[in-house]
């Protein structure tokens, strides 16, 4: 498992830092994938579902796999890792997509959509869910009453919906059976202002025949079986579903509980503000269609004719009553029909015929999917009404939208009518959108980088759309309609035969179109789909009867007359039109002709927005948790198109990404990067990581072979660099530079640990030391000049030293014999023992030697090691062998002289007598195996015998092995064995070789050592001149009996102490070092040298702060930039499209004034509705009141008199700072409408500011792009631009007085207004400023002013 997490970390797409800890399986783009084949895009979705990684993307289009369960990766903590970042930075995530959709909104000031499409039960409505939620998280606006109200209903009209429109099927306990357009509108600083739903295609047929095994929509389960007593009293509701014939087909579902669920759904209609009078109609409607479905046939002789009657009427009076419809109407239009034929002479002759069974039956069910289509479309009115923007001095051009789509996904069946091929069509329209945007964006960004680019070529499904909905010639739809047409007095049968064979006349010679025994084939891009034609025409009437239309208006309840305003309107019309004698243009609105009308609006509106894609696919067909079905997978990645997806990303380039990134990323693969500051461009910098890149690639240190690919870096056809992208077209290359970092990653890694612990240790021991100096100067120590104040490093063994080479090696092989290897090596340092000579060395030789050894200190034991040669196998070597192993514990203390050398004695606690070796012992313990229990070898395999192998004990384990598995000998003086005794060949130089007794050590950094032991284990300190040392009576005892020092005896302190004296008795010479006085000087100098290099360092951090701020201001004025470009480029595209064709662009706000003026529902379509509805505009609330909603007029403009201010004094215009730029842009709040305002010019916001308009907490200075929120205060310069009183203009000097002239005759007295404008006025001081409520300071004048505004505006 390690191997594949490893192999795999180059796949990871994340950030940083973060991709080091996080494992994500497969690949997060699989435009990066080696094989984009259906089962290899499915391979990569099925390993991250199994590791809880659901979301995938192909470029910019999510692929999002339903786990079947809970994930905890939503909410606002998960939001806020998505907010104000690059999707490239984040794991894959509908938050990222929602967010990309959010900042390009308020970025680019243009409207965005997001397509989420998919089969049932593959998540579409639980990600749209997470998108709204999302975006009412990150919006702007928090704390405004008003905008908390938009974001609620945001949320609750997601429930509220669903358990209109959502049910069970087969493949889904939440289905949504209708598709939805949410259009959530904004301004253009992301503050909620509203929003407008479009729901299409709502499934009416499941009211009258939901399928087996499937249960009808949600809310008539949750009235039947969660309304209170008295609620069901008044409805007259049966006591379960399984009384009604349209609930009994699925009575449960797991995991749903219908009670719990309506108080939700009463919840929600409260929250969104669906008055008391409507939320009744609602439970009246529902009421009414269950009793409908109720009502049962037989035949009845009418005359020559067949009729029918009513086998039990009460069910039919229960509904009369619910929805105020009269009794003996609605029989008769139950029993018969009116029908108008045209008679001799242009006159229309009407009759009534009678109905069959089969016929009232049809009748009945058309009313009720009448009856529930607008009671949706309510629902819908409902919402858009509380989502209505309101006036706050803004008109809708302001308003800028984010729409999700979610809609049904691409559908096949065993049997498919006339609701899949509308599904399918719609589809297939979404699919050609999908791939021309998605080529256009690739092409558009080739050419923006200006790199070179071939074109890519794919398959255009505008043939297959063509096919369905073309005049010339007529496609499928318009056949339908046609026939239904000429047709339309005759049985549904006859008509669906007519059309076949119409149909397949008109594209007998169309490639994809197929005609079969029950119906026709179209070729669709994601599949054959055979289509039943048999019951198409009935489908595409949609119509209900005008008799039966006649039975609802009459109804007593306005509030249900008010849902069908839109049918008496068009009757109305084609009534008046009538009786005009003109000709009828418009035809029949049938369910086709609609799906085509709003089909080609719902492409018109994605079209003039900015679109984000999510494809869900629905793992497996059992619901099981994180399961993939292969089979069913891949059939989904067919039919979504994903590897048309993958093919048409790769066409360019597999990689891509801006210059600043890339080198954020891989800066590491090159020295001039990294870690030296680079301080070029991004570009350049993008430059040298190639070029290191690709001779790495070319390098023979590239030992995986996928390092290879790095060398086709170096392609100028494989590798492009744009004006501020780099491209690489090989997915292997980027995997190859992701696993060149990996390995960087991990040389750094280590680097890094190391130099942590190293730091961590300079800390410590500069605290330890301190403490230490103050134990030497307490027992009169004196120092050596270089061991004051050194610093720790803990490890001081060399690897490039010969003679110690393999150290480290064979330490690991004891640590881990010990069990001591996880731990951490607290010391390690090359020393040497000081031992005597024996035997009794001669006269005028030292008594003693020094032996090189390796000390290792662990949290747990004390090892010496020694480099000792051993024999195997005929051959000499030597290795590192185990001397002595001491645990911490039984060090007992530690003794220093008090000269200034380098030795220490280690106290050994424990048995220093002669131990004799005991086997009883080790059998008693079961180590010693008996002769009579091994028969053979167990590493050479040999049978032990007389004549076959010997059998020899091993020493260290008492385990039997023959001869040669046993050549070499070793001492055990801890066990008694003080003679070589045999061992096994691998447990050479595990064990202690020496005996028990005090340790003589002379190392250079005895002072480390000392403090490592005191802190590890309180080991107690002594210092003496005369060291009495206690030995083993082991005639393997080799360590002096004392230790005498001579102080000043020595020259060098770097020179070995000369041993003199017996072998009794050592005599050893010291240096005579420093006082403590001189080493707290030196310590000081230390700690002032460490003071200046942490200043250095933070004065090194701050400047590199510095450039990195001013390299990225520089990156956000290029990406603003190109965002002034892009919103110029798609000017110019709009303007040349609307001179091509003659006319001007529809806007969105334009498109949200023009649809739904008149206040009611629109009708819906066919057994998929469609129904399309705009909010009326100004926001108005529904009425608690039975009569249709009508606009309410404007209320009356406010005339306020008022004296007008006096006029401001003439001043010199302000001087603009040099750090300000009169002609940037700047955004502003309206202190009293709360409207954003701007872009505004300087000397404008001077003005505003002044006049006592601008909200002076809340303002947005400079920016091209709006970032954030800042005060005044915040901005000094800025501040005191604001602020700076202008000087005032001296007052013009007086006029010589006028000669005199013969006086005037006498006049009326002038007025006192008069007597004030004639005098001259002087020129006035500044009034004394005065505080206003939001902060700012304004004269006495203004702020009058501004009490008559806030007067004007009923504060």
């Amino acid at each position: 498992e390690k191997k594949k997490m490893v192999n795999r970390r180059s796949k990871r797409g994340s950030r940083g830092s973060e991709d080091l800890l996080v494992f994500r399986p497969g690949v997060d783009d699989m435009t990066l994938l080696t094989k984009s084949d259906p089962p290899g895009i499915m391979a990569n979705l099925k390993e991250r579902l199994e590791a809880r990684c659901i979301y995938t993307y192909i470029g910019g289009v999510l692929v999002a796999m339903n786990p079947f369960t809970w994930l905890e990766i939503y909410g606002p903590e998960a939001a806020k890792r998505y907010t104000h970042v690059s999707r490239l930075d984040v794991p894959p995530h509908v938050f990222a997509v929602a967010e990309e959709a959010f900042r390009s909104m308020t970025d680019e000031e243009e409207s965005q959509c997001i397509i989420i499409s998919g089969e049932s039960g593959a998540g579409k409505t639980e990600a749209s869910k997470q998108i709204q939620s999302y975006l009412s998280i990150v919006s702007a606006g928090k704390g405004s009453k008003e905008v908390e109200r938009v974001k609620k209903v945001f949320l609750e009209s997601n429930p509220l919906l669903e358990a209109f429109g959502n049910a069970k099927t087969l493949r889904n306990n939440n289905s949504s059976r209708f598709g939805k357009y949410f259009e959530l509108l904004f301004d253009r600083f992301g503050t909620p202002r509203g929003g407008i739903v479009t729901n299409y295609l709502l499934e009416k047929s499941r009211t009258v025949k939901p399928g087996t095994g499937e249960r009808n929509f949600h809310i008539f389960y949750q009235l039947v079986q969660g309304a209170d007593t008295n609620l069901r009293k008044n409805l007259g509701l049966a006591q379960g579903a399984d009384q009604y014939p349209t609930l009994s087909t699925c009575l449960t579902v797991d995991g749903h509980d219908d009670g719990e669920d309506f108080r939700e759904t009463k919840q929600a209609l409260d929250d969104v503000g669906v008055p008391a009078n409507a939320i009744h109609l609602a439970y009246r409607a529902v009421a009414a269609c269950l009793a409908l479905a109720q009502i049962k046939f037989k035949p009845l002789q009418v005359g020559d004719a067949e009729g029918n009657e009513i086998i039990d009427a009460s069910p039919l009076k229960l509904a009369a009553q619910l929805i105020g419809l009269h009794y003996d109407t609605i029989i008769n239009a139950m029993a018969t029909r009116r029908l108008e034929t045209m008679a001799a002479g242009g006159k229309k002759e009407k009759y009534q015929v009678p109905l069959n069974p089969t016929q009232a039956a049809l009748a009945r069910d058309a009313l009720i999917k009448s009856l529930y289509s607008k009671l949706f479309d309510s629902m819908v009115y409902a919402v858009n009404v509380a989502l209505d923007p309101p006036e706050i001095g803004q008109d809708d051009e302001d308003l800028l939208s984010i729409g999700v789509l979610d809609i049904y996904g691409f559908e096949i069946f065993d049997k498919n009518g006339f609701e899949q091929l509308s599904i399918n069509f719609v589809n297939e329209k979404l699919q050609q959108i999908f791939i021309a945007l998605t080529l256009k964006a690739e092409q558009e960004e080739y050419v923006a980088e200006g790199i070179q680019w071939k074109e890519v070529k794919y398959f255009n499904n505008k043939i297959v759309c063509e096919l369905i909905e073309n005049k010339k010639p007529p496609g499928v739809l318009l056949v339908l309609d046609d026939v239904c047409k000429q047709m339309h007095s005759r049985p549904g049968a006859q008509i669906d035969a007519k059309f076949l064979d119409t149909v397949a006349s008109c594209h007998s010679s169309h490639r994809h179109f197929i005609k079969t025994k029950q119906g026709f084939t179209i070729k669709h891009y994601a599949g054959d789909v055979e289509y039943n034609s048999s019951g198409f025409a009935e489908s595409n009437r949609d119509e209900l009867r005008s008799d039966l239309l006649d039975v609802i208006l009459a109804s007593s309840d306005t509030s249900l007359v008010a849902l069908y305003n839109d049918d008496v309107q068009a009757r109305d019309l084609a009534a008046q039109a009538e009786a005009a004698g003109q000709r009828q243009k418009t035809t029949q609105r049938t369910a086709g002709r609609k799906i085509r009308e709003q089909c080609s609006d719902l492409v018109s509106a994605l079209m003039i927005c900015e679109p984000h894609y999510v494809r869900c696919v629905k793992s497996n067909e059992n619901k099981a948790a994180l399961n993939c079905d292969d089979e069913r997978v891949t059939h989904q990645v067919k039919y979504l198109g994903l590897p048309e997806n993958v093919r048409v990303r790769r066409a360019g380039f597999a990689y891509r990404t801006e210059y600043h990134r890339f080198l954020e990323r891989f800066k590491v693969l090159s020295t001039r990067t990294y870690p030296a500051e680079w301080t070029g461009s991004d570009k350049d910098g993008a430059r040298c990581i190639v070029e290191a890149a690709t001779k790495l690639g070319q390098s023979s240190f590239a030992d995986e072979p996928i390092l290879k690919h790095l060398a086709a870096l170096g392609n100028a056809s494989d590798t492009q660099f744009g004006r501020t992208k780099l491209f690489v077209k090989q997915p292997e290359v980027y995997f190859a530079l992701e696993k060149a970092r990996e390995h960087k990653f991990a040389a750094y890694a280590s680097k890094i640990a190391r130099s942590w612990r190293k730091a961590n240790d300079m800390k410590e021991s500069i605290i330890i030391q301190r403490d230490l100096a103050r134990k030497y100067s307490s027992i009169g120590k004196r120092r050596r000049a270089s061991s004051v104040d050194r610093p720790y490093l803990s490890d001081y063994l060399r690897d490039d030293d010969a003679a110690f080479r393999g150290a480290r090696r064979g330490l690991h092989a004891i640590l881990k014999h010990y069990n001591d290897d996880e731990g951490r090596i607290l010391f390690l340092d090359p020393l040497t023992r000081i031992l005597r000579k024996n035997p009794t060395p001669k006269k005028d030789t030292p008594p003693g030697f020094f032996l090189p050894r390796v000390l290792a200190v662990t949290s747990n034991a004390l090892y010496l090691i020694e480099k000792c040669s051993t024999e195997e196998s005929g051959a000499k070597h030597r290795v590192w062998q185990l001397r002595r192993r001491l645990e911490l514990r039984e060090i007992c203390g530690l003794i220093v002289s008090r000269a200034a050398d380098d030795i220490v004695v280690l106290k050994v606690r424990g048995e220093r007598g002669f131990i004799k070796a005991d086997k009883k012992a080790l059998i008693d313990s079961g180590k010693w195996q008996k002769n009579a229990d091994i028969k053979v070898c167990p590493i050479t395999g040999k049978n032990f015998g007389l004549l076959s192998a010997k059998r020899h004990h091993c020493r260290a384990s008492g385990r039997i092995y023959a001869a040669e598995a046993c050549e070499t000998r070793q001492t055990f003086p801890d066990d008694g064995w003080h003679q070589p005794e045999r061992v096994s060949d691998a447990l050479v130089g595990l064990h202690s070789s020496e005996p028990r007794e005090d340790i003589a050590l002379s190392l250079e950094r005895r002072s480390e050592l000392v403090a490592v032991l005191i802190k590890a284990n309180n080991i107690k300190l002594r210092g003496e001149n005369l060291i009495d040392l206690e030995v083993s009576a082991s005639p393997l005892s080799i360590t002096p009996k004392s230790l005498e020092f001579g102080i000043g005896t020595a020259k060098l302190e770097s020179r070995p102490p000369q041993i003199t004296g017996s072998i009794d008795k050592f005599q050893l010479d010291a240096p005579i070092g420093v006082d403590e006085t001189a080493a707290q000087a030196k310590r000081q100098r230390a700690d002032d040298r460490r003071a200046r290099r942490a200043e250095a360092r933070r004065q090194e951090r701050e400047r590199r702060r510095q450039r990195d701020a001013e390299r990225d201001a520089l990156r956000r004025e290029e990406r603003r930039k190109a965002l002034r470009e892009k919103k110029a480029r798609k000017a110019a595209e709009r303007e040349a499209r609307a001179r091509a064709a003659g006319a001007t662009i529809i806007s969105g706000s334009a498109r949200r004034r023009g649809i739904g003026r008149s206040g009611g529902a629109s009708s819906s379509s066919a057994s998929g509705s469609v129904a399309t509805y705009s909010a009326p505009k100004p926001q108005q609330q529904i009425r608690d009141t039975a009569q249709p909603i009508r606009q309410p007029a404007p209320p009356p403009t406010k005339n306020i008199s008022s004296k007008p201010p006096p006029p401001m004094l003439k001043t010199e215009p302000p001087k603009v700072p040099s750090q300000l730029s009169a002609a940037s842009e700047y955004y502003w709040q309206h202190l009293h409408t709360g409207a954003q305002c701007g872009p505004s010019t300087l000397a404008e916001l001077k003005a505003k500011y002044e006049g006592g308009e601008t909200n002076n907490d809340c303002l947005v200075y400079a920016a091209g792009v709006v970032e954030e929120w800042k005060t005044i205060g915040q901005v000094p310069i800025l501040a005191e631009y604001l602020a700076a009183k202008p000087k005032p203009t001296p007052p013009k000097p007086k006029p010589p007085p006028p000669a005199k002239k013969p006086p005037p005759p006498p006049a009326a007295p002038p007025s006192s207004s008069q007597q004030q404008q004639s005098r001259p006025r002087p020129a006035q001081p500044v009034a004394k400023a005065t505080t206003s409520s939001n902060g700012g300071s304004v004269n006495s004048e203004l702020a009058a002013k501004l009490a008559r505004r806030r007067a004007a505006a009923g504060e």
